[in-house]
């Protein structure tokens, strides 16, 4: 089986950028030529070049959903890229792979930031997930620390059984869990767990409600990004 999803994982992504300028609140978007990506910029770009951030949906999802969270996070002061899942579950529904497959999460994201001329020379990034996104999204810290500079997991869910993977040192992670959702939250709680024992800054999160994300997350992503950029300003 994971043989098999190896090999679908392989199959080779051209991905050309399509110029698409169209403002979405404080950021203009770009899509990559097959639909499976975007890239939000701010429409005002300082001296500093602004971080990375790459946001993954959950499973029966598509990027839309994090196409609608992405222009906040571009006033927050990061550039943004959103990518639809690589597995399809029918029409606009599409999921990430079964288990644990992170280097397949991870080629087909870098596949994505290398066909954007605004993200090709990245070598690190912030990521942010919701569900199973969320999920992998942990993972990829835990599994490359020397990529991923921070994580925001949303309603994570676990998935399969847990690698052998510690909590990287020094990398910050912020927990969302609806109260109502207890799945997400044994997940937070388990991975909170983790990032104290190593020591790694860590802020879990509970909020109303089940398994969304939380009614006032306009507020919230901000101060969690800020966080995840300054662990150290709490």
């Amino acid at each position: 089986m994971a043989a098999g999803r190896c090999a679908m994982m392989r199959i080779v992504l051209v991905v050309l950028i399509v110029v698409v300028a169209a403002p979405v609140g404080a950021a203009t978007s770009k899509l990559s030529a097959d639909g499976n990506a975007r890239l939000f910029l701010p429409d005002v770009v300082g001296p500093v070049r602004p971080p990375l951030l790459v946001m993954l949906h959950g499973r029966g999802s598509r990027r839309e959903h994090m196409d609608a969270v992405a222009p906040t996070a571009v006033e927050a002061g990061f550039v943004v890229v959103t990518i639809n899942a690589p597995i399809p579950l029918g029409p606009g529904k599409f999921q990430w792979p079964p288990g644990a497959d992170i280097e397949a999460v991870l080629k087909r994201i870098s596949t994505y930031l290398s066909g954007f001329p605004e993200t090709a020379s990245e070598r690190q990034w912030y990521v942010a997930g919701f569900s199973q996104g969320a999920w992998y999204a942990v993972l990829l810290a835990m599994a490359h620390p020397e990529t991923v500079r921070g994580v925001l997991s949303m309603s994570a869910v676990m998935m399969a059984d847990m690698p052998r993977l510690s909590a990287p040192k020094q990398i910050p992670l912020v927990l969302w869990a609806g109260y109502q959702d207890r799945y997400a939250e044994r997940a937070a709680e388990f991975f909170a767990d983790l990032w104290r024992r190593a020591g790694s800054p860590v802020k879990l999160e509970r909020f109303d409600g089940g398994h969304t994300l939380p009614q006032d997350w306009r507020l919230r992503l901000p101060v969690a990004l800020q966080f995840l950029r300054n662990p150290e300003q709490r």
